[in-house]
């Protein structure tokens, strides 16, 4: 029996993967149980191992076959949600992700429940076919009536989105991702380099993430500068034989592993000297967040949300999405302990005022009753 004290909430992704995964769980995890309950429609068989290994057990889940392209399942999808939500008091619809964000406006209107979507700046990116990106953007247009907040994770993402369909965004909140931090600071940290250096990678294995960028830079590093390095890229997804293809080509098998999806981010992190995130585009990515809370020297990539998370020489660098660059800012790291020292000691302080778990939790649960009491506003 619902508590009528408590929020519902109800979740919509389309799987429970990477970024969504974490955000979803500590959105379910984090906001006060004595406030909030939560449930959960994703599909499960093809969400990543970490969720399938630690699902929300707390949470009811309704597992759905729901899949990345726009078709008559869709709407089957949402009828089944309907039929198995309808008598439950959903208050708040939550859509995660351009899939997630669908179902959760179309459920929303016909539960009539508040409408929050995030998203999470997949959508905003033109990785699909044109027929696909045609429905994306004019069903992003005709849905927009029904969506009662926007939250982007970065400023990035809401003009990306804005742009994407050509007008204003509706009500939107800009609310960074959050990671917590935890009591100690790693900046004591002080550490002198492997032999060979190793440099860490996490996420899923696509063209956006720019894997062969790195790959490419790695090789740039030992041929031109001969420098003693090994790159470990933990991750799993549609481009795994590209790059496996790519580092036979170079001749890196024995520096370069593609190590498979970590289950274990923070064991894997303490073991390399430096975490490269080489995008091609992002939004506002949690690896650079969880690398700088390792206490680890962060590169990232100057494009999309990642400026938002790195001052170039305070607490990270800045690298241009090509090999040359990749690869001068990883020497500039090796041959600079002092660089490498401050920006651990600088990224601590960083989280700690802009991407703490605590502060993003605090204004979704501003948001979400602002929502449901107009006066309570954030």
């Amino acid at each position: 029996m619902l508590d009528p004290k408590q929020i519902q909430v109800l979740h919509l992704a389309r799987r429970m993967s990477g970024g969504v995964r974490l955000h979803v769980c500590q959105l379910c995890r984090g906001l006060d149980s004595k406030f909030y309950s939560h449930h959960l429609v994703t599909n499960v068989t093809d969400s990543d191992p970490t969720y399938r290994a630690a699902p929300l057990d707390c949470t009811p889940v309704m597992n759905l076959p729901i899949t990345h392209t726009i078709s008559i399942k869709d709407l089957i999808n949402i009828y089944a949600i309907y039929r198995n939500m309808k008598n439950e008091r959903i208050d708040i619809v939550h859509g995660h992700g351009a899939k997630g964000g669908f179902y959760a406006r179309i459920f929303g209107k016909l539960a009539g429940a508040k409408v929050v979507y995030t998203p999470h700046g997949g959508s905003s990116h033109d990785r699909t076919y044109r027929s696909t990106q045609f429905l994306q953007t004019n069903a992003e247009k005709l849905l927009a009536s029904y969506t009662d907040m926007y939250v982007f994770e970065s400023d990035y993402a809401k003009v990306q989105f804005a742009h994407k369909l050509n007008s204003e965004v509706g009500p939107s909140f800009v609310n960074y991702n959050g990671i917590d931090i935890g009591a100690s600071d790693p900046t004591s940290s002080c550490y002198q380099l492997q032999t060979p250096i190793v440099i860490g990678a996490f996420g899923r294995l696509e063209h956006a993430k720019g894997f062969d960028l790195l790959i490419q830079a790695v090789q740039l590093l030992i041929v031109n500068y001969s420098l003693p390095v090994c790159c470990r890229i933990f991750g799993e997804g549609e481009d795994y034989s590209v790059l496996k293809d790519l580092i036979v080509k170079l001749g890196l098998n024995r520096q370069v592993s593609l190590m498979g999806h970590s289950l274990q981010v923070p064991k894997d992190m303490a073991n390399c000297d430096i975490v490269v995130h080489p995008s091609r585009f992002d939004s506002m990515p949690y690896v650079p967040l969880e690398a700088m809370r390792a206490g680890k020297p962060v590169i990232v990539t100057n494009v999309g949300g990642l400026p938002e998370i790195i001052t170039d020489g305070v607490d990270g660098l800045l690298a241009k999405p090509e090999p040359q660059n990749i690869a001068h800012k990883v020497l500039k790291l090796c041959q600079d302990d002092q660089l490498r020292q401050t920006l651990i000691k600088n990224a601590y302080p960083t989280l700690r005022q802009r991407f703490s778990l605590q502060h993003m939790l605090s204004n979704i649960d501003s948001i979400y009753r602002s929502l449901l009491h107009p006066t309570d506003m954030f």
